[in-house]
């Protein structure tokens, strides 16, 4: 995974330095990161959401390897968010950061996706960064087994 570019999604509330001490630890493993700034999603033409989609698309497009990471807010976006053409429709995971999002969990479990629970709380990616990023590892590890051609 180290050489995957992590698209770190913020929440439209917040702004892309809310996701700072998880950059930190993220580009210290040698992570490329990029954050992309949806602040001006209060100034946007409405819908306001293809503000997030497309400033977010816009951020990310040349990119072949990318793990998109949305935190609070940005995960009602994240499925929004088009794909180039060249990718398949994409794998995805749903780590859970507090008890506050069983039913998400619940539903990313039934939907076939792996999931992993943390023990932290909704601002994990402040207050323990290391952790969540080993488990954002593990999950795209989980993935990227189920959906590599010749893994059993």
């Amino acid at each position: 995974m180290v050489s995957s570019t992590l698209a770190l999604v913020h929440s439209p509330l917040v702004g892309p330095s809310s996701w700072r001490p998880f950059t930190n630890v993220a580009c210290a493993r040698g992570f490329d990161v990029i954050r992309p700034d949806l602040t001006g999603v209060v100034d946007a033409e409405r819908p306001q959401w293809r503000y997030i989609v497309d400033t977010a698309v816009d951020s990310t497009s040349d990119r072949k390897e990318l793990v998109v990471v949305g935190h609070s807010g940005a995960g009602a976006f994240l499925p929004a968010i088009p794909v180039p053409d060249d990718w398949s429709s994409g794998p995805c995971a749903y780590l859970q950061l507090s008890r506050t999002y069983d039913e998400e969990s619940r539903m990313a479990n039934e939907l076939g996706w792996p999931t992993s629970v943390l023990d932290g709380s909704h601002l994990s990616i402040f207050t323990d960064p290391s952790a969540v990023l080993a488990a954002v590892e593990d999950l795209v590890n989980r993935v990227d087994s189920t959906t590599s051609p010749g893994v059993d």
